[in-house]
């Protein structure tokens, strides 16, 4: 995490994928799981209205 200004700039590092085809596939999914999550994430605490994955 890194302040910046009045923001925290936080940097998520999912890691341990090896390179085969299923892999590639698993890791690709996740990247799309990632970025709608944090999307929904960003959401929620700008507007009350993304959904949480725990709620």
């Amino acid at each position: 995490m890194e302040r910046v200004g009045i923001y925290l700039d936080i940097t998520l590092l999912h890691t341990g994928w090896k390179d085969s085809d299923d892999w590639l596939r698993a890791r690709e999914w996740h990247v799309q799981a990632w970025e709608q999550m944090l999307g929904s994430l960003k959401s929620n605490i700008e507007s009350g209205e993304g959904m949480l994955c725990c709620e």
